[in-house]
């Protein structure tokens, strides 16, 4: 963490390494990660990143990536990408339903035409 630019680990495992350590980490590691995915250009890079961000055990973090998943800063694709990294994991996906529920209008809002696809991802994929 203390040299963002430089990262030693192998493209083939980031995507699991990123997971284990916002598994295990604190909200910093996941602040830090989120930090990352904002300066990331490449989608495969940014697409390890969302995946791995949902896999925090912290409720609140889940809600604030929820939330960020309503913003600019997340493309609507990529924003189903962190619908399934939140899903993939039994507390994630419990916020994430308690969230939907929540805010089903704003989220549809959101989506528009894709909101189908998305309550998809959200309700059925891991």
């Amino acid at each position: 963490m203390s040299n963002p630019e430089s990262n030693p680990v192998h493209p083939d495992i980031r995507g699991v390494v990123y997971t284990c350590a916002i598994r295990n980490g604190d909200e910093s590691h996941w602040n830090f990660l989120w930090t990352q995915y904002l300066k990331e250009n490449f989608d495969s890079e940014r697409d390890k990143i969302l995946l791995a961000l949902g896999a925090s055990s912290n409720p609140e973090v889940i809600k604030t990536y929820l939330e960020k998943t309503l913003t600019e800063d997340v493309r609507l694709n990529d924003a189903l990408l962190a619908y399934q990294g939140i899903g993939a994991f039994p507390p994630g996906k419990k916020n994430q339903f308690y969230w939907l529920k929540e805010n089903w209008d704003k989220i549809q809002d959101h989506f528009g035409d894709r909101f189908d696809d998305t309550i998809v991802i959200m309700v059925c994929k891991k």
